[in-house]
């Protein structure tokens, strides 16, 4: 076997036999005559493919040299060949030109070339979901990725018109879901949602009572069924365990006492309200039978406890 580089002459010769051949027409050639030119192709094909632009989560990349027969293989990265990187393919981690060369010997080989271009992948962060009491405002959002990228915004589904920068102020009440969908090249894509919730703020329910001393212990409602906590206090002091909607009163005494409950109402809106419990003592009074004479002047009787929140009823027979 002989390696030949260029174009190989099948030239007649003088047989043994002293025949002469004649090729298919009938022409009868002579000794030294050009039977035929053959030309060897010391290429080996290589194919690579087309160039690529591919995300970075699609890393590594396979590269194929498309032989698979007995040689050697060197791949290159820019030009400088990558080392201990000697089979038919290879996988690709980074942008750059890649090469590979394909030799059986000295004069048969072949090589091909892609350009791999591998793109960031955003990543948006618009942080996690948030609950405000009713009122609260919803901040800036902001998509937390830096480049020359594309953006889209979205609320509850629905594109938001016109909105198509990394930064997006929502109407400060429109509580809900928000999305943000940001492109890179038009290839590679990465989105992020936020939801915002709103919790009604606690309300007032509690009023003023005036009761008379023996009379039952009335029991007080927060009201806001349904409220993470509650915290009832007498005077400004926790009562211990008077952690329901409801609470019994126990002091009996007359006087007036301060009642204050603090709710919460979804982790985020807070309440205290307070109201005013009096025990007042019942009123003594004190009338005895009178017996006067016919013409004498009728008597004048006295319930005494006299008070500006005292009330009289005075009944004949």
């Amino acid at each position: 076997q002989q390696s030949i580089a260029g174009p190989a002459y099948l030239i007649a010769q003088q047989g043994s036999d002293n025949n002469t051949i004649a090729d298919d027409c009938g022409k009868f050639l002579n000794v030294g005559d050009t039977v035929a030119i053959l030309y060897v192709n010391n290429t080996i094909p290589v194919a690579l493919g087309s160039d690529q632009t591919i995300c970075d989560n699609q890393v590594p990349f396979g590269l194929n040299s498309g032989y698979s027969a007995p040689a050697a293989f060197t791949w290159s990265l820019n030009g400088t060949p990558i080392a201990n990187e000697t089979n038919p393919s290879y996988s690709a981690t980074a942008s750059g030109t890649y090469s590979v060369l394909v030799y059986s010997s000295a004069t048969c080989f072949g090589s091909d070339t892609i350009d791999l271009d591998v793109l960031t992948t955003p990543a948006p962060n618009l942080g996690s979901d948030v609950t405000f009491c009713q009122g609260g405002n919803i901040p800036l959002l902001d998509a937390g990725t830096a480049g020359n990228y594309d953006y889209s915004w979205f609320y509850n589904g629905n594109l938001i018109f016109l909105a198509n920068s990394s930064t997006y102020q929502p109407p400060v009440t429109q509580y809900g879901t928000y999305v943000v969908m940001v492109g890179n090249n038009s290839t590679c894509f990465g989105n992020d949602t936020v939801s915002f919730f709103s919790v009604q703020p606690p309300v007032d329910v509690l009023a003023d009572d005036v009761i008379c001393a023996g009379d039952p212990l009335p029991v007080l409602d927060a009201g806001n069924p349904g409220a993470g906590s509650y915290q009832w206090s007498e005077n400004g002091n926790p009562i211990s365990g008077a952690t329901s909607q409801t609470y019994t009163v126990t002091n009996g005494n007359i006087g007036t006492v301060t009642y204050s409950v603090a709710i919460q109402s979804g982790g985020v809106c807070n309440g205290n309200f307070n109201m005013d419990l009096t025990i007042t003592a019942a009123p003594l009074v004190t009338i005895s039978n009178q017996s006067i004479c016919e013409g004498n002047a009728a008597p004048i009787f006295d319930a005494q406890n006299s008070g500006s929140s005292i009330t009289y009823n005075w009944v004949d027979n």
